[in-house]
């Protein structure tokens, strides 16, 4: 998510189903509470993560 792919190229990246992606992503963000793919890389990068 940092470098901006989007969901189809991490789930071709990592071999693993489109709805595998997009649970995990929606997982992340609710854990650390980002609206946007956007912020949940911002606070990444605020912690370190990225």
């Amino acid at each position: 998510m940092a470098k901006g792919h989007g969901n189809t190229y991490i789930a071709d990246y990592f071999v693993l189903s489109l709805k595998t992606i997009r649970n995990n992503v929606s997982t992340i963000m609710t854990k650390i509470g980002a609206p946007s793919r956007a912020e949940a890389v911002a606070k990444a990068h605020a912690a370190g993560r990225s």
